[in-house]
Protein backbone atom coordinates (compact mmCIF):
# COMPACT_ATOMS: atom_id res chain seq x y z
CA UNK A 1 0.00 0.00 0.00
CA UNK A 2 1.33 3.41 -0.84
CA UNK A 3 -0.27 7.07 -0.76
CA UNK A 4 2.69 8.38 -3.07
CA UNK A 5 0.11 8.55 -5.92
CA UNK A 6 -2.39 10.40 -4.41
CA UNK A 7 0.49 12.69 -2.91
CA UNK A 8 1.42 12.68 -6.82
CA UNK A 9 -1.96 14.27 -7.69
CA UNK A 10 -2.42 16.54 -4.65
CA UNK A 11 1.19 17.97 -5.30
CA UNK A 12 0.26 18.30 -9.38
CA UNK A 13 -2.71 20.03 -8.17
CA UNK A 14 -0.91 22.45 -6.00
CA UNK A 15 1.50 23.23 -8.11
CA UNK A 16 4.40 21.71 -6.57
CA UNK A 17 6.92 18.86 -8.31
CA UNK A 18 6.80 15.01 -6.69
CA UNK A 19 8.46 12.63 -7.10
CA UNK A 20 6.69 8.90 -6.29
CA UNK A 21 8.96 6.91 -4.15
CA UNK A 22 9.21 3.97 -6.66
CA UNK A 23 8.52 2.76 -9.90
CA UNK A 24 7.59 -0.26 -12.48
CA UNK A 25 4.65 -2.33 -12.61
CA UNK A 26 2.49 -2.15 -9.22
CA UNK A 27 -1.03 -3.44 -8.68
CA UNK A 28 -4.03 -0.66 -7.70
CA UNK A 29 -7.58 -0.91 -5.97
CA UNK A 30 -9.06 2.81 -5.57
CA UNK A 31 -9.87 3.76 -2.08
CA UNK A 32 -13.53 3.62 -2.59
CA UNK A 33 -13.67 -0.10 -3.44
CA UNK A 34 -12.11 -0.99 -0.58
CA UNK A 35 -13.96 0.87 1.31
CA UNK A 36 -17.16 -0.52 -0.02
CA UNK A 37 -16.04 -3.86 0.43
CA UNK A 38 -15.13 -3.44 4.07
CA UNK A 39 -18.65 -1.97 4.94
CA UNK A 40 -20.32 -4.80 3.31
CA UNK A 41 -18.01 -7.11 4.66
CA UNK A 42 -18.98 -5.97 8.34
CA UNK A 43 -22.79 -6.17 7.96
CA UNK A 44 -22.31 -9.41 6.31
CA UNK A 45 -20.33 -10.12 10.20
CA UNK A 46 -18.74 -13.30 9.04
CA UNK A 47 -17.45 -15.20 11.97
CA UNK A 48 -13.91 -15.32 13.13
CA UNK A 49 -11.21 -12.80 11.96
CA UNK A 50 -10.92 -13.93 8.13
CA UNK A 51 -8.89 -12.14 5.70
CA UNK A 52 -10.12 -11.51 1.71
CA UNK A 53 -8.51 -10.13 -1.17
CA UNK A 54 -9.52 -8.04 -4.09
CA UNK A 55 -8.69 -7.86 -7.37
CA UNK A 56 -6.71 -5.48 -8.52
CA UNK A 57 -5.91 -3.60 -11.65
CA UNK A 58 -1.76 -3.57 -12.52
CA UNK A 59 -0.18 -0.58 -14.14
CA UNK A 60 3.13 1.12 -14.98
CA UNK A 61 3.89 3.54 -12.85
CA UNK A 62 5.06 5.77 -16.05
CA UNK A 63 1.77 5.17 -17.37
CA UNK A 64 0.02 6.11 -14.18
CA UNK A 65 2.04 9.36 -14.01
CA UNK A 66 0.58 10.11 -16.92
CA UNK A 67 -2.92 9.71 -16.54
CA UNK A 68 -2.21 12.27 -13.72
CA UNK A 69 -0.72 14.64 -16.01
CA UNK A 70 -3.82 14.70 -18.45
CA UNK A 71 -6.05 15.08 -15.29
CA UNK A 72 -3.77 17.67 -14.82
CA UNK A 73 -2.17 19.04 -17.30
CA UNK A 74 -0.30 22.01 -15.35
CA UNK A 75 1.63 19.06 -13.59
CA UNK A 76 3.04 16.97 -16.73
CA UNK A 77 6.72 17.07 -16.82
CA UNK A 78 6.54 17.77 -12.66
CA UNK A 79 5.36 14.04 -11.48
CA UNK A 80 8.10 11.59 -11.44
CA UNK A 81 9.20 7.86 -9.99
CA UNK A 82 12.07 6.29 -8.75
CA UNK A 83 12.45 3.70 -11.37
CA UNK A 84 15.11 2.22 -9.90
CA UNK A 85 12.63 1.36 -7.14
CA UNK A 86 10.07 -0.96 -7.34
CA UNK A 87 7.43 -2.62 -5.37
CA UNK A 88 7.19 -6.68 -4.85
CA UNK A 89 3.05 -6.91 -5.43
CA UNK A 90 1.56 -9.50 -6.99
CA UNK A 91 -0.31 -9.25 -9.92
CA UNK A 92 -2.97 -11.90 -10.56
CA UNK A 93 -5.12 -12.16 -6.91
CA UNK A 94 -7.39 -14.90 -6.38
CA UNK A 95 -10.52 -12.97 -5.03
CA UNK A 96 -13.48 -15.51 -4.88
CA UNK A 97 -13.84 -15.65 -0.89
CA UNK A 98 -15.13 -12.33 -1.04
CA UNK A 99 -16.78 -12.57 -4.60
CA UNK A 100 -18.62 -14.86 -2.42
CA UNK A 101 -19.44 -13.10 0.56
CA UNK A 102 -20.45 -9.32 -0.88
CA UNK A 103 -21.05 -10.43 -4.97
CA UNK A 104 -18.93 -9.75 -7.73
CA UNK A 105 -16.79 -6.54 -7.85
CA UNK A 106 -14.29 -5.00 -10.58
CA UNK A 107 -11.85 -2.72 -9.40
CA UNK A 108 -12.31 1.39 -10.71
CA UNK A 109 -10.42 2.09 -13.74
CA UNK A 110 -7.45 3.58 -12.56
CA UNK A 111 -7.76 7.36 -14.40
CA UNK A 112 -11.45 7.38 -12.79
CA UNK A 113 -10.15 6.47 -9.19
CA UNK A 114 -7.54 9.55 -9.75
CA UNK A 115 -10.22 12.02 -11.40
CA UNK A 116 -12.34 11.20 -8.31
CA UNK A 117 -9.40 11.54 -5.95
CA UNK A 118 -8.34 15.10 -7.53
CA UNK A 119 -11.73 16.21 -7.27
CA UNK A 120 -11.81 15.16 -3.78
CA UNK A 121 -8.39 17.22 -3.26
CA UNK A 122 -9.78 20.57 -4.90
CA UNK A 123 -12.35 20.00 -2.55
CA UNK A 124 -10.09 19.79 0.02
CA UNK A 125 -7.77 22.70 -1.09
CA UNK A 126 -10.68 24.37 -1.89
CA UNK A 127 -9.46 24.95 -5.78
CA UNK A 128 -11.29 25.64 -9.25
CA UNK A 129 -10.77 23.60 -11.73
Amino acid sequence: MSAGLTLAVEAALLGQDYEIAFGGRANMRFVGDVAKSSVARALEAPEGAATYNMNVQVLDVEEMIGIIGALVPSARGRITCRRDQTIAMASIVEDSRIQALIGPSEPTPFREGMGETADFLRRVHRLSD
